[in-house]
């Protein structure tokens, strides 16, 4: 997902870092460079060569590295002390920091979770969040609209699925609702449900 905001906003010379992209020698991973290379349909350097996005070997202390007025991408945010409530204090720090730029950061949760690691701390800087999971009996991605701010309609609660090819390119994007059938559970009066087949969900 951070790569495809990357691909799509290539031309506004998006800042990339964290754990993802770069070695402990600040060099760009074996991973990061198969994805870039999967990522055919962008164009990932000018017509002299020259790459059109900056990758920062950031591990730590975010804000510092926030470059003003772009779209600063950061593929995740790991907090190694435990400490999961300070990533409100981070995130706080990381807008601070933005002047007119965009920050994609993401954040790991657990399967199900309602909010990433911090909890509701997670959400208090958050315009935009989006949740992140596998969609059960399937190989997709669970896409779940969380907190917005400032929505012109109803988007929260929204949920979407699709799939993901050479590890990298999004497939077979669509809007998913939960199963009137089974409400949602997979399973109805102990069998598993015929309409989505125990996935809870259903196209829209």
């Amino acid at each position: 997902m951070c790569m495809s905001f990357a691909g799509e906003n290539i031309d506004s010379d998006p800042v990339l870092m964290g754990n993802e992209y770069t070695t402990l020698g600040n060099k760009p991973t074996p991973r990061f460079l198969t994805r870039i290379k999967n990522m055919d349909w962008v164009k990932w350097q000018d017509d002299n060569g020259k790459q059109k996005f900056t990758l920062l070997p950031v591990r730590g202390d975010y804000a510092e590295h926030i470059v003003k007025d772009r779209i600063n991408i950061i593929d995740w945010i790991n907090i190694d002390t435990g400490e999961h409530y300070m990533i409100g204090t981070i995130m706080e720090s990381i807008k601070r920091e933005l002047g007119k730029g965009i920050g994609i950061i993401a954040i790991q949760k657990a399967e199900g979770a309602e909010s990433g690691r911090g909890g509701q701390f997670t959400k208090d800087f958050a315009d935009v969040e989006i949740l992140l999971d596998k969609l059960p009996e399937s190989d997709d991605v669970l896409l779940t609209l969380g907190k917005v701010k400032e929505s012109r309609g109803r988007v929260t609660g929204r949920t979407f699925a699709y799939g993901i090819s050479q590890g990298v390119k999004i497939i077979n994007f669509r809007e998913v609702v939960k199963c009137k059938d089974c409400l949602g559970k997979g399973w109805k009066l102990n069998k598993p449900c015929d309409t989505c087949h125990k996935s809870g969900y259903i196209a829209k």
